[in-house]
C-alpha cells in the first residue's frame, strides 16, 4: 500500500514539472488548454523565417526607398513656395522637347495691317452711257444684241416719231429757202429777210440734233431722194459693252425711257463693304488688292461714303480697277484687301501664343527665367499680317519680353493641374 502511494506521488510530481516547463515556454497559453495552444519551438522558428523581418532588414529597406525617391525627384521640375504664389509653371527639358515649346522675344515695331472686305464689280458710272429717245417714239428695228461690244457711231436702233417727221419736213423747207437766197444778190432781197431765213434754217437743224439725229443723218435728208420722214437712227456715242437692251421691236417708247446701256469696261468700279466700326485712313489713290476667281488685280480708292447702308448696315468704299484685258465684268463678286501701316510701334504675336485664362481673359505665357513661365493677362487689338500668317496686336506686354509662341496649350494644361490662378485668387 505504501509502495503504491509513493509511486502515485512520484507520477503527480513529474506531471507538474512538465506542465510548468510548457507554460514557461508559451506564456500566452490558456490555463485550461496548455497542450492545445502551445507550439514547439521548432515550429515557431520556422514561421519567423517565412514571415518575420528583423530590425536590420527594416532599416536597409527604408534607406533604399529614400535613395530611390531622391533619384526620381531629379527628373521633376522644382516647385517652391514662390512659384505657387506667383503662378509660375516650371517644365523640365523633356517636357519642353515633348511639347515642342518655343518662345521668342517680342519687339514693338511697325506692323502692316490687312483688312478684308467683300466687294462687287460694277460698271463705271462715269464712263457709262444710257441710250434713250428724246421724243415719244416707236422702235422700228434693232441693230445690236445684249453683250455685244460696239464702237463709236455704230447704229444701235431705228425709231419712228411723228414729232421728228414734222421737224424733218420743216428742216427741208428751211434748207431749200436758205439755199435759194444764197444765190440771189443783196439787191433783190433785203438783208433782214436773208437773216431771218438763215436763222430759221439753223434753228431747224439744231432741233433735229437735239432730238438725237447726227449731222450725217441730217445731211442725208437733203442728199437722198424721198427720205422716209419720221425715221431716225440712234448711234453709239462711245465704245463699250451693251449691258442692257430693255426694248422690243414695235414697242412704243416714251421720251427719256432707257433703252440701251453702254459701259466702257476698260475701267470698272469696285464697291467694297466695310463694317462701320472699322477705322481706316483711306485717302484718294490708296492701293488695295482685288481677288476675283483666284486672280489678283490692283485697285485704287476713288471715293469713301460717309453714310451707312440701311439694309446691309455697312459703309461703301469705291475703288477703280483697270480692266485692259477685259477679265473683269460688271456683276462679279470679289475680295478686297486693304493694307495699312501702323503709325506707332506695336507688339503683335501669332494666334498660337494666345490662350484663355481661367476667368475667360486672354493671356500669354512670359518666360521670365529659363523653363519658367508666368501667365500674363493681355488685351487684344488689331489684326495684322496676311490671312496665312495672321498676327494679333496685344496690349499689356513690354517690348523685349520673351513669350511662348508655340506650345502654350501644354503650359496652360500644366497650370490647370497645379490649380494656379494668374490673379492669385
Amino acid at each position: 500500500m505504501n509502495k503504491i502511494f509513493v509511486n502515485s506521488l512520484f507520477i503527480a510530481i513529474t506531471f507538474a514539472v512538465v506542465a510548468t516547463s510548457a507554460v514557461a515556454q508559451n506564456p500566452h497559453a490558456h490555463d485550461h488548454g496548455v497542450e492545445h495552444d502551445a507550439k514547439p519551438l521548432s515550429e515557431s522558428g520556422k514561421i519567423d523565417e517565412q514571415h518575420g523581418h528583423s530590425d536590420d532588414q527594416h532599416t536597409v529597406h527604408n534607406e533604399q526607398a529614400h535613395e530611390e525617391h531622391i533619384e526620381d525627384s531629379h527628373d521633376e521640375p522644382e516647385h517652391d513656395e514662390h512659384d505657387e504664389e506667383s503662378g509660375a509653371v516650371n517644365l523640365s527639358q523633356a517636357q519642353m522637347k515633348l511639347a515642342e515649346i518655343k518662345s521668342e522675344v517680342v519687339i514693338a515695331q511697325t506692323q502692316h495691317r490687312r483688312i478684308y472686305a467683300p466687294a462687287e464689280i460694277k460698271a463705271n458710272g462715269y464712263t457709262t452711257y444710257v441710250v434713250s429717245p428724246r421724243v415719244d417714239s416707236v422702235v422700228m428695228k434693232r441693230h445690236i444684241s445684249l453683250g455685244e461690244h460696239v464702237h463709236v457711231n455704230q447704229p444701235l436702233l431705228t425709231l419712228f416719231s411723228a414729232v421728228i417727221a414734222q421737224e424733218q419736213a420743216d428742216y427741208l423747207i428751211n434748207f431749200a429757202e436758205y439755199k435759194r437766197i444764197n444765190k440771189l444778190s443783196s439787191e433783190v432781197i433785203s438783208e433782214k429777210y436773208a437773216s431771218d431765213v438763215k436763222t430759221r434754217y439753223e434753228a431747224s437743224m439744231a432741233r433735229l440734233k437735239a432730238f438725237g439725229l447726227t449731222s450725217k443723218t441730217i445731211d442725208g435728208l437733203t442728199t437722198q431722194k424721198n427720205p422716209p420722214l419720221g425715221e431716225y437712227t440712234l448711234e453709239a456715242q462711245q465704245s463699250g459693252l451693251v449691258l442692257s437692251d430693255e426694248f422690243q421691236q414695235g414697242q412704243r417708247i416714251g421720251a427719256g425711257q432707257p433703252l440701251i446701256v453702254l459701259a466702257d469696261e476698260s475701267s470698272l468700279w469696285v464697291e467694297a463693304s466695310l463694317s462701320p466700326n472699322t477705322h481706316l485712313d483711306l485717302t484718294i489713290g490708296t492701293e488695295a488688292e482685288l481677288l476675283v476667281n483666284d486672280q489678283l488685280f490692283t485697285a485704287q480708292v476713288t471715293q469713301e461714303t460717309h453714310t451707312i447702308d440701311p439694309i446691309t448696315r455697312t459703309r461703301t468704299v469705291r475703288l477703280l480697277a483697270k480692266n485692259s484685258d477685259h477679265q473683269l465684268h460688271s456683276g462679279m463678286f470679289g475680295d478686297v484687301y486693304f493694307n495699312e501701316e501702323t503709325k506707332l510701334p506695336t507688339i503683335a504675336v501669332p494666334e498660337s501664343a494666345l490662350m484663355r485664362g481661367p476667368d475667360g481673359d486672354w493671356i500669354v505665357f512670359v518666360e521670365e527665367h529659363p523653363q519658367e513661365f508666368v501667365a500674363t493677362e493681355v488685351e487684344l487689338g488689331r489684326l495684322f499680317g496676311h490671312s496665312s500668317q495672321p498676327l494679333r496686336e496685344i496690349i499689356g506686354i513690354e517690348s523685349g519680353q520673351k513669350i511662348v509662341t508655340q506650345g502654350a496649350f501644354f503650359i496652360a494644361s500644366e497650370q490647370a493641374k497645379g490649380g494656379f490662378d494668374p490673379h492669385n485668387h
